[in-house]
C-alpha cells in the first residue's frame, strides 16, 4: 500500500508541474529552457515524496505522565460450546490493494519486456546493415522500415525520392538531435511511462518533450537555411510514422511546427515567468514531502528511571501492599460517596473503604457504568477486583470491578469474567442475530444522528455499523456495553462484519432499547409464544433482583406490554414478581397481534397468563436461586454433552423438576442448530432427500462431519419444509446435504449401517466395503 501511495503522490506532483508548463510556458519560444524544465520536473516528481524536511521548533521539556501500576486478576480460560446459526458470510473476499498491486506490476512488466524486445530487435538489425560514418555518428541508408530519424548516435535515411539538398537538410537536422542528446530525454520519458503507465500526465510530458526537441532543432536549422524550403520539406515528409524511442524527422503536428518556425521569438523579458517555478516546487514539497521535528531525537528524561527511583520509596511500598490486599480476592467494602468529574459533573466512580483504607471504584467507562444504578452510598457490598492500580500522584488505589455481590447475590459481572464465546454472534428463532460488546468509534451526521459505529466483542470480532440519516436518537455513549440485533450481515474480513440492517440496539439487555422502525416490526410484531412448561431460561437479568423474570419472550416486547392474568389486567411490573410455581400457561404476543385482539392498549404487545388455581404467588429468593442453579446445571450438561460431538440429545431440567430434551447438531467450525423437544419425541434427519433415524445418524464417525453441510429446513414436519420426503411419525426433523467430493471420505463411515438404496450414504458405505 505504501508503494501505491508513493506512485500516486508522484503522479500528483507531475500533474502540478505539467499544469504550470501548459498554462505558463507552452507558448514561449525558450525551447531549451522548456526542455530542461520538463526533464527536471519529471525527475523531481519522484524525489519530492521521498524528502524529509526538518522543522525547527523551540524545544519545550516534556512533562512526564504519571506512571500507573496495575495488577490484573488472572482468570482461567473457559471453553464455551454454543450452537447458534453461523453468520451468512461472503464466501470470497477481494483484497483490492493486492489486486491493484498485481495489475500494476503485470502491466509495468509487460511494457518493460516490450521495450527490451524493441531495443534488442533494433540492435540486431544494425548488424546486417551497411553503415557510413561521419565522425562518431553512424548513418544507415535505404532503410524503408525505419523512416528518416535518429536514435542515440544513429541516423536513418530513407533516401527514396529525396534530392541531395533535402538529404543534407535531414542529416543536419538529425545531427543536431544527436549532438543535443535528445535520445537520453526520450529514454528517461519512456522509463517513466513504464513506471507510471496509469498516469495520463506522463504521456503529455513525453509529447511535450518531443515537441520541444523538434522546435529546438527547427529553430537552429532555420537560422542557416531558407525557412520556406525547410517548411516544404516538412510538408513533403509529414506522412512519417511514429517511432517508439527514436526521433522521426516529421512526427510532431506539422501545423504547430511550421507555426513555431515562423513565430516571432518571445521577448527575453518573459523569462521572468520561470521564477514562478520556485513557488510551484515549494507548494509540491509542502503537499507531498515529509516533515520531521528537529527535536525528535532530543533526549528526554526516561520515565523508567523515575519509576525505579519511586519503587524504592515508602509511598510505593505502602500502595503496593494495599493493592495486593484487594487484587484477586472477594472482599467486603463499604460505599462512602459518589465521585464526579470536576468539569463535566458526570459520575466517574465511588469512594469505597476496606479495612479503613480508601479505594476508588471506577465506573466512568464501558460496562462499569452499569454500577452507577446498582450500588448506592452507605451500602456494604462484596467486591472481586478485575484490576487495581496506583500512581505517585493519587493517594487512593483505583479499582475496576470484576464481580459485585449484594446480599450474597451477584448483581454485576464483568464481560471478561464470563466465558468468552467462540462464535461472532447468536441467532434467535426468528433468524435475527444478536451480539454483545462495547460500542466505539461513533460518527454522526450534521444533524447529530448516528452515521456509523463499531461494536467490539471480547472475542476479537468487530461489527462495523452503518445508519441512515433518519435513524432514531440513540441514547448510548461511546464505550457503553450494548446488545445489537441485526440481519443480513456481510463478512468483510477476518473477524470483521459489516451491518447495514440493524434491528435494535440497547445498553439494557432486558429491553430492546432503540428499534429500527423499518425492520424491527417485521420480526417481532407477530410474535406469539405459548408455553405450559416452566423452562429454566438462561437470562442475564437474573443478576438484577429488581428485574428478575421467568416469562419467556418478554424481552421481545415493548416497555409496557398489556398483562392479563386469568383475564384481569395487571401492571407490567408484576411480570418481574410472579412465581413460576403458580403459572399453568403463558401466551406472549407482539404489537400487531396485540392490537388486533386488545386494541391500542396492547401497542407494546401482551402477556396472557393462566394460573393453576386462580391464585397469584410471587417469586421468593429461593425461587430465584432455583432458576439460577438449574440454569447452571443445564449449561454444564450442554457443555459436557457437546464436547467433541457432532450430534447430542441432552436431557435438561424444568423449573418444576420435570425434564425435556434439547437436540443439537454442531460442526467443528461452531455452526449448528438446536431446538427443545419433549423427552419422548422422535427425531429424524434428512440428508440429500433421504430420511434417516436418529440411531442410524449416530453411526457417522467424527471425521465425516466436515463433508456435510446444513440446509435451511429445521423444524417439525407440520412446517411442510421437506418436499418429497415422508416424515410421517417424526416429531422433529433436521435437514442436511453432502458437499461435492464426499466419496473421498467413505472410509470414515461404519460398515453396518442400513442406508436406503441408491442414496449417497449407501454409495459411501459400498465404497468403504469395497476398500475392505
Amino acid at each position: 500500500m505504501n508503494a501505491i501511495i508513493y506512485l500516486l503522490q508522484v503522479s500528483a506532483c507531475m500533474a502540478i508541474f505539467y499544469g504550470f508548463y501548459y498554462f505558463m510556458l507552452n507558448r514561449l519560444t525558450f525551447f531549451t529552457i522548456n526542455r530542461y524544465y520538463l526533464l527536471f520536473t519529471l525527475i523531481l516528481s519522484f524525489v519530492i515524496p521521498l524528502l524529509t524536511i526538518p522543522v525547527h521548533n523551540e524545544y519545550v521539556p516534556v512533562i512526564q505522565q504519571s506512571v500507573m501500576v496495575y495488577e490484573f486478576q488472572k482468570f482461567p480460560v473457559h471453553t464455551v460450546t454454543t450452537t447458534p446459526r453461523a453468520a451468512a458470510t461472503l464466501t470470497h473476499t477481494i483484497n483490492w490493494p493486492q489486486v491493484l498491486k498485481l495489475v500494476y506490476l503485470l502491466v509495468a512488466i509487460a511494457l518493460f519486456v516490450h521495450l527490451l524486445i524493441v531495443l534488442t530487435g533494433f540492435f540486431i538489425k544494425l548488424k546486417y546493415r551497411k553503415i557510413n560514418r561521419i565522425g562518431r555518428v553512424h548513418i544507415l541508408h535505404g532503410n524503408k522500415n525505419l523512416p528518416n530519424g535518429s536514435f542515440l548516435n544513429y541516423i536513418f535515411l530513407n533516401d527514396d525520392e529525396l534530392s541531395h539538398d533535402e538529404l543534407q537538410q535531414i542529416i543536419a537536422h538529425e545531427m543536431l538531435h544527436v549532438k543535443l542528446l535528445h535520445s537520453i530525454d526520450r529514454i528517461i520519458a519512456k522509463i517513466v511511462q513504464i513506471l507510471l503507465w496509469f498516469n495520463p500526465f506522463v504521456y503529455l510530458y513525453a509529447r511535450s518533450i518531443e515537441e520541444n526537441h523538434e522546435f529546438e532543432v527547427d529553430r537552429e536549422i532555420a537560422r542557416s537555411t531558407n525557412k520556406n524550403n525547410y517548411a516544404e520539406l516538412l510538408l513533403h515528409l509529414s506522412v512519417a510514422k511514429q517511432g517508439m524511442l527514436y526521433h522521426n524527422f516529421s512526427t510532431v503536428p506539422l501545423k504547430k511546427r511550421i507555426a513555431m518556425l515562423f513565430d516571432k521569438p518571445s521577448s527575453k523579458v518573459k523569462r521572468v515567468v520561470y521564477i514562478f517555478v520556485i513557488p510551484v516546487i515549494v507548494i509540491s514539497c509542502l503537499a507531498f514531502a515529509k516533515f520531521k521535528n528537529d527535536h525528535a531525537n532530543t533526549p528526554v528524561p526516561k520515565a523508567d528511571e523515575q519509576f525505579k527511583a519511586w519503587r524504592k520509596t515508602d509511598d510505593y511500598k505502602k500502595k503496593w501492599k494495599l493493592q495486593s490486599g484487594i487484587s484477586g480476592k472477594i472482599v467486603t467494602v463499604k460505599v462512602k460517596n459518589i465521585i464526579k468529574d470536576a468539569k463535566t459533573g458526570k459520575q466517574t466512580g465511588f469512594m469505597i473503604t476496606h479495612h479503613g483504607n480508601n479505594y476508588i471504584l471506577n465506573t466512568g467507562y464501558g460496562q462499569a457504568k452499569e454500577l452507577d444504578s446498582l450500588i448506592r452510598p452507605g451500602e456494604e457490598i462484596k467486591l472481586k477486583a478485575f484490576s487495581a492500580g496506583f500512581s505517585a500522584e493519587s493517594a487512593e488505589i483505583h479499582v475496576s470491578a470484576g464481580e459485585i455481590f449484594k446480599n450474597n447475590k451477584m448483581v454485576f459481572q464483568r464481560a471478561e469474567e464470563v466465558p468468552i464465546p467462540q462464535l461472532p454472534f447468536s441467532t434467535e428463532p426468528n433468524k435475527v442475530n444478536y451480539a454483545e460488546g462495547q460500542i466505539t468509534h461513533i460518527e454522526k451526521y450534521p444533524n447529530g444522528k448516528w452515521k456509523s459505529a463499531v461494536l467490539e466483542e471480547v472475542n476479537g470480532y468487530r461489527f462495523n455499523l452503518n445508519f441512515n440519516a433518519n435513524v432514531p436518537d440513540l441514547d448510548i455513549a461511546d464505550g457503553d456495553h450494548v446488545r445489537l440485533r441485526f440481519v443480513n450481515e456481510i463478512k468483510s474480513g477476518d473477524k470483521q462484519y459489516i451491518v447495514n440492517d440493524w434491528v435494535s440496539l440497547t445498553n439494557n439487555e432486558n429491553r430492546f432499547g432503540r428499534k429500527n422502525p423499518d425492520l424491527f416490526y417485521k420480526f417481532y410484531t407477530n410474535t406469539l409464544i405459548k408455553t405450559s412448561q416452566p423452562y429454566a431460561f438462561v437470562q442475564k437479568a437474573a443478576k438484577d433482583t429488581a428485574r428478575f423474570t421467568i416469562i419467556p419472550g418478554l424481552r421481545k416486547l415493548g416497555n409496557n406490554p398489556l398483562v392479563l392474568i386469568d383475564g384481569k389486567e395487571y401492571p407490567a411490573d408484576i411480570l418481574y414478581q410472579i412465581s413460576y410455581t403458580c403459572i399453568k400457561e403463558t401466551t406472549t404476543g407482539g404489537m400487531n397481534m396485540g392490537i388486533k385482539q386488545y386494541g391500542s392498549k396492547a401497542t407494546d404487545g401482551f402477556v396472557d397468563i393462566k394460573t393453576k388455581h386462580g391464585t397469584i404467588t410471587y417469586l421468593t429468593q429461593a425461587d430465584k436461586e432455583n432458576v439460577i442453579n438449574i440454569n447452571k446445571e443445564n449449561l454444564a450438561k450442554e457443555a459436557q454433552a457437546l464436547k467433541d460431538q457432532f450430534y447430542a440429545r441432552i436431557p435438561l431440567k424444568n423449573l418444576d423438576g420435570t425434564y425435556y430434551d434439547k437436540i443439537v447438531i454442531r460442526w467443528p467450525s461452531g455452526v449448528g442448530a438446536s431446538d427443545i423437544i419433549p423427552t419422548n419425541a422422535k427425531v429424524g434427519l434428512v440428508i440429500d432427500g433421504h430420511l434417516y433415524s436418529e440411531n442410524d445418524f449416530k453411526k457417522l464417525l467424527p471425521m465425516v462431519i466436515p463433508a456435510l453441510k446444513p440446509k435451511a429446513n429445521v423444524g417439525t414436519p407440520v412446517h411442510g419444509g421437506f418436499p418429497g420426503v415422508d416424515v410421517k411419525g417424526y416429531d422433529f426433523v433436521f435437514e442436511l446435504t453432502t458437499k461435492p467430493g464426499i466419496n473421498t471420505m467413505a472410509s470414515h463411515f461404519t460398515d453396518d449401517t442400513a442406508w436406503p438404496a441408491n442414496s449417497t450414504m449407501s454409495m459411501i458405505a459400498m465404497n468403504m466395503n469395497a476398500k475392505n
